[in-house]
């Protein structure tokens, strides 16, 4: 556990990266011009095979010694993200992706509202290209301004984006300690999202409608990444109380779906009950609709064994 004297408590960045030095640069960058002011720490867990993270910590903690690095060994994302989380310490936790950017003052309006005393925080993201030179649709959730939400509608916001997005909520980190502390097993299984939909159940937060969160496209795109979505959306149904759940469903709606469908349904073929659910009740058009369907009734082939 790391807390040193000189650190304020209230806001932590946690990140965990695998051999993505270059972006990971981007993102600190941004974080520490801002968190300088507050000093707030930034927790590094990585996995990445070479040293290029390692190096570029070195360099970056001569400026800002309040970034923290540990190096851990790669099982997959999610396990690397408990990592990170245990590794820190602070009142409020901001997980944050290894290559998306927060906004220019961000954290003074993130600071400011923590201290009006919101149990969470539900930040709204706007997706970027690869290059992160422009825009990719609209923002992550369809808000104008900010407004004061339970987990219901903090949740029924995330399924119009991104449900497995654990940028997107900030909130005490004590509370997701206790979830992590009673669900988490080693496994392929686990959800590390789903302990933050868990630790705010019941409680008072405020949606912050501008979004403060550059997302890069195509930094997860795998099946298992896309298994992960599926399966969030899918237990965060049941974490809803039933007025809101048609109206996340219908909110739930992918670009190029039909092949993030195809994705899952090829890894992960137990997937096709829940894929069905949200295609059929979604917004999404006529043609896409047939497509995802068509997608999900096509026999998959067996692996051959070599």
């Amino acid at each position: 556990m790391v807390n040193p004297t000189d650190m304020s408590p209230l806001l932590g960045i946690y990140i965990a990266t695998y051999n993505r030095a270059a972006e990971l640069r981007d993102c600190l960058d941004a974080f520490i011009r801002q968190v300088r002011k507050y000093n707030f720490p930034i927790f590094i867990s990585d996995a990445s095979t070479d040293q290029r993270t390692r190096e570029l910590i070195e360099e970056l903690r001569k400026d800002y010694p309040n970034v923290f690095y540990m190096h851990i060994k790669h099982t997959d994302y999610m396990h690397d993200a408990v990592n990170v989380i245990r590794f820190g310490d602070s009142e409020f936790l901001w997980f944050f992706g290894d290559d998306d950017i927060v906004e220019d003052g961000a954290v003074d309006l993130i600071a400011r509202e923590l201290k009006n005393g919101y149990s969470f925080l539900q930040i709204n993201n706007q997706q970027y290209s690869k290059d992160m030179s422009f825009k990719v649709g609209k923002a992550a959730i369809d808000a104008r301004t900010d407004r004061e939400e339970d987990n219901n509608e903090a949740l029924s916001n995330a399924a119009n984006g991104y449900a497995g997005f654990m940028a997107g909520i900030i909130t005490r980190k004590e509370w997701l300690d206790a979830e992590i502390s009673r669900s988490f097993v080693k496994n392929r299984d686990f959800i590390p999202n789903m302990f933050v939909w868990r630790a705010i159940i019941g409680k008072r937060g405020k949606l912050i409608a501008a979004p403060l969160i550059r997302y890069r496209t195509g930094g997860s795109l795998g099946g298992r990444e896309i298994e992960v979505w599926f399966k969030s959306f899918e237990e965060g149904l049941d974490m809803l109380r039933p007025e809101y759940q048609e109206s996340a469903i219908k909110a739930a709606r992918r670009r190029d779906l039909y092949k993030q469908v195809y994705i899952a349904k090829r890894d992960h073929p137990e997937m096709r009950r829940v894929n069905k659910r949200i295609i059929r009740e979604s917004q999404l058009g006529f043609v896409q609709k047939v497509l995802c369907l068509l997608i999900l009734n096509m026999p998959v082939k067996p692996k051959q064994r070599r």
